[in-house]
């Protein structure tokens, strides 16, 4: 006899059901979806089966650390380059250690899908992106899953909990630099007066802000550019590893003259197999940016409060990331059609472009209008 009850003092179904030594057992099955609560039922009745039969022992009492080395040591995971410059595996057991610690999870029944959300207020509170939080979620979303998949859980703790939606976060919004804010920023790290920041000398730093805004590299790319990376044939250009880029496929970004005289320049104090940019923490690139931004509109003297600010009135902030939407807005503004900017930028589809760039080329669309000659 089996059956789904709940009771009155309590949101969750309970399910009962004669255990294979008579007991009658009863316990919450944590979920309030009655048909999730009936396959976790169904779970019991086949588990206790399996111990009757010999097969299986009961709960396993091991401890939550042995099944997290398991997991990351099984094939569950990608291992392979985030846009943040961890592999997949490395970002995951991160997550998942900073929740063990700081929830104390000792066994795999600890794990609380209320806990998980209150981490992922307290990030939010703290500054950390939805899309950070996206992250912390998947992490142990994907070690729930596949413990219930090995039948280590009955059910997964983590499927009553919202991923919040990066398109909402104000954070991503990006703003273009002006040419003006631009000619400003290279104008001060190369007065001589700029110091040296994050590892990295003025010029140093000028050099990677202009290759960013030229090729629309992201700042993980560039900051894993070694000196064999840029080269002089066919046409100048830098040429990105599978393993460091978003979509995990080579790139090959051209440089104009200019700035490859200049990188020239830099690159002849490097030895073979130097990185480009000597980054000296990849979490301060976008802090270093806004910095020597700030710097910049106090030696440009411009008293326009929106000039070079961090963030500007409609909540557009400048980041690292905010380079590489200045390159495809520029290339949009000087004239290049939707699809060269898709190659450039290396966007998935025609339709990224058009959302991220299209209201900047209102002539693509009205000056086809005559096309036909009908």
């Amino acid at each position: 006899m089996a059956g789904l009850y709940r009771p009155d003092d309590s949101p969750y179904w309970y399910g009962e059901f004669i255990s294979h030594d008579g007991s009658r057992k009863r316990k919450s099955t944590k979920t309030k979806n009655k048909r999730a609560a009936d396959m976790v039922l169904r779970r019991w009745i086949a588990d206790d089966q399996e111990i009757a039969q010999g097969k299986r022992s009961g709960a396993d009492p091991r401890s939550i650390t042995i099944h997290l080395n398991e997991f990351q040591a099984s094939q569950a995971l990608k291992n392979r380059v985030d846009t943040s410059g961890e592999t997949t595996d490395e970002s995951t057991r991160r997550w998942l250690d900073r929740l063990v610690e700081k929830y104390e999870w000792g066994r795999l029944g600890d794990i609380s899908g209320d806990q998980i959300e209150t981490y992922a207020i307290e990030l939010r509170k703290s500054g950390h992106s939805n899309r950070s939080i996206q992250k912390m979620i998947a992490a142990v979303r994907t070690f729930c899953r596949w413990c219930v998949r090995k039948r280590r859980m009955e059910l997964d703790p983590t499927q009553s909990v919202a991923r919040p939606s990066p398109e909402e976060d104000r954070r991503l919004i990006r703003r273009m630099l002006l040419r003006e804010e631009w000619d400003a920023i290279r104008s001060w790290l190369e007065s001589g007066e700029a110091l040296e920041r994050n590892g990295q000398s003025a010029i140093e730093r000028m050099l990677m802000y202009w290759l960013a805004i030229e090729t629309g590299l992201r700042s993980n790319e560039i900051r894993q550019l070694t000196k064999s990376a840029v080269k002089s044939k066919p046409a100048p250009h830098v040429a990105a590893k599978g393993k460091t880029t978003k979509n995990a496929k080579p790139a090959r970004q051209f440089l104009s003259d200019s700035l490859y005289e200049n990188m020239r320049k830099h690159l002849a104090s490097l030895s073979a197999g130097d990185l480009v940019f000597g980054v000296k923490d990849r979490r301060e690139m976008a802090r270093t940016l806004r910095q020597d931004a700030e710097d910049a509109r106090l030696h440009s003297g411009n008293e326009n409060e929106e000039f070079l600010a961090g963030q500007d009135a409609e909540g557009h902030v400048i980041d690292f990331h905010a380079l590489r939407h200045t390159c495809g807005a520029w290339y949009v503004i000087a004239g290049l059609t939707l699809p060269e900017v898709q190659a450039i930028m290396r966007h998935s589809t025609i339709m990224l472009t058009i959302d991220s760039y299209g209201h900047l080329a209102p002539d693509a669309i009205s000056g086809s209008r005559n096309k036909l000659g009908m």
